[in-house]
């Protein structure tokens, strides 16, 4: 039968037929992607976040009465040991301030630990400490915390009264070297007393000796014979 004269009832059913396959491989095919896909992005990697501060020694937003020996930072992770640096900024107002030291910290295990060197001096007012690290996860990490410090670091005025009293004491310990202790001036004139008692006695014993009289010897006549 020509294709002309095929009846469109059975045209239909020729053309559903070889459609059949076709859907069904489009229909495996979309879902086989999408169990790719959401496999993919179930697998896909969580980025590592940077380490964060827990918490701080003094606590951020603090207020101290006087300086303190260091501070720590407790973070989420352990840095790495290498490039790390903590500065500490001053300010006697608003803003971070300028740069008043910088310092190496020392890593133990997830603290950051920065020591504040004891001849450093620190004036009263706002402190910004902030450390540079290389995170657990290898990237450059920066933060900071801040405190107030009441009273101003007097470490030098002492050291410096310090100075002027062993320069004071060192004037003093000149000064009785050179000079005759005040309890030795009794003793010497006891001495010198004692030594003119034992001249005065001795001259007087010399003396006595040759006062005595002194026999005279006469020669008789017959000795003057003999």
């Amino acid at each position: 039968m020509p294709f002309s004269a095929m009846p469109r009832d059975g045209f239909s059913a020729r053309l559903k037929a070889a459609a059949r396959p076709v859907a069904a491989s489009m229909m495996i095919l979309g879902a086989s992607a999408g169990v790719g896909l959401g496999t993919a992005t179930f697998t896909a990697p969580v980025a590592s976040a940077h380490d964060q501060v827990i918490k701080s020694n003094p606590d951020n937003g603090a207020t101290l009465d006087k300086k303190p020996d260091q501070v720590e930072f407790e973070m989420t992770g352990r840095p790495k040991d290498q490039f790390a640096s903590v500065r500490f900024l001053h300010s006697e107002g608003e803003g971070n301030g300028d740069v008043l030291f910088t310092v190496t910290p020392k890593i133990d295990k997830n603290k950051i630990i920065a020591e504040i060197p004891k001849d450093q001096e620190m004036p009263k007012g706002k402190y910004t400490v902030s450390y540079s690290i290389i995170s657990s996860d290898g990237h450059k990490t920066d933060g900071a915390i801040s405190f107030n410090l009441n009273a101003g670091d007097d470490s030098a005025a002492a050291q410096n009264g310090k100075e002027a009293d062993n320069q004071d004491s060192n004037k003093g310990s000149d000064s009785q070297s050179s000079s005759v202790p005040s309890w030795l001036l009794p003793a010497a004139g006891v001495i010198v007393i004692l030594g003119a008692l034992v001249l005065a006695i001795s001259r007087f014993r010399n003396t006595g000796k040759s006062s005595e009289p002194v026999e005279e010897i006469r020669e008789t006549p017959e000795d003057r014979r003999s």
